[in-house]
């Protein structure tokens, strides 16, 4: 992704949140195309990508009012993305067990590491739950109230007891974490 694309997405996002609807309808438009390949490589079936993909918008417009006009766009929204396909292969995990029985969950549903595209779904939830213990404490803690409960900032750092900077510091470290633990690197979402 260009740096001019980044930086655009990154003006569209703050022209959103003063409220300009037309705007964000473009962005949310865009974000959708992006999103589609990003989910694409880690989820084979149309109907669940569609899927996954309507979550993560949901997410984005959720945590709208969390995004740092001084970070980049892209990582953001990719970041809130791969935790919403880990969440969807949970949740599907378990009503697989409940529900599916018999049938191959891997032909119903397949997903790829950006780093290892022969690594499969159990395999890749594992290595998410490996790269989140790898965490520091705080940082796994920051981010799952960003991305699971879907806290604000503010609402974070009233809660930890830390300064709204100290919370964004911490979350932009803690992806970065994640990212590298995925062989992603910052110049990928560029």
């Amino acid at each position: 992704m260009s740096s001019s694309t980044e930086e655009r997405l990154s003006q569209m996002m703050v022209q959103s949140q003063l409220g300009d609807r037309c705007v964000y309808e473009a962005l949310l438009s865009e974000a959708s195309l992006l999103l589609k390949r990003f989910v694409r490589k880690r989820v084979f079936d149309p109907i669940l990508l569609e899927d996954v993909v309507q979550e993560v918008l949901i997410s984005l417009h959720k945590a709208r009012h969390t995004y740092d006009p001084t970070r980049k766009f892209l990582p953001w929204m990719y970041a809130m993305a791969a935790f919403r396909v880990t969440d969807f292969l949970r949740k599907l995990g378990r009503t697989r067990t409940r529900e599916i029985g018999d049938l191959d969950f891997d032909k119903i549903m397949s997903i790829e590491p950006v780093s290892d595209p022969r690594i499969g779904s159990e395999q890749y939830s594992e290595k998410m739950n490996e790269a989140l213990t790898a965490l520091s404490p705080k940082q796994k803690k920051i981010i799952e109230l960003l991305k699971v409960d879907e806290l604000s900032i503010k609402e974070i750092a009233n809660r930890l007891g830390m300064s709204e900077s100290a919370v964004k510091v911490t979350a932009h470290r803690g992806y970065k974490s994640l990212r590298q633990a995925f062989g992603v690197t910052d110049h990928e979402h560029e």
